[in-house]
């Protein structure tokens, strides 16, 4: 939640209470704005879901898209070794689980 508070791009009413990426994940599926890996190419703004770590969880950590650069994928992330950092990723690396992007609209 820090992170998009502090990128300007705060999650919309209920969001704002989500404690974890794996609820983020499942409450964008209800809302069909969830987006599989292999079925989606990101745009800015879009959340990066990533499974790090094994587990019973769908996603262990989340990114905000900045830009595609073709097959790199360039995310700002927080808790990177501590720190809010840029990130590049390959658009099809494994520990990427989709994207998901929300309405606001229909989350209030």
């Amino acid at each position: 939640k820090t992170l998009f508070r502090l990128s300007g791009n705060p999650l919309p009413g209920r969001w704002s209470r989500l404690q974890s990426s794996s609820t983020m994940l499942r409450e964008l599926k209800k809302h069909n704005a969830w987006f599989p890996r292999d079925k989606h190419t990101p745009k800015p703004g879009a959340i990066v879901f990533f499974k790090l770590y094994k587990g019973p969880w769908p996603a262990t950590h989340v990114g905000i898209v900045e830009k595609v650069e073709g097959k790199t994928v360039i995310t700002i992330e927080g808790n990177y070794s501590g720190q809010v950092k840029r990130v590049r990723h390959h658009k099809n690396k494994k520990s990427i689980v989709g994207y998901g992007r929300w309405d606001a609209s229909s989350l209030k």
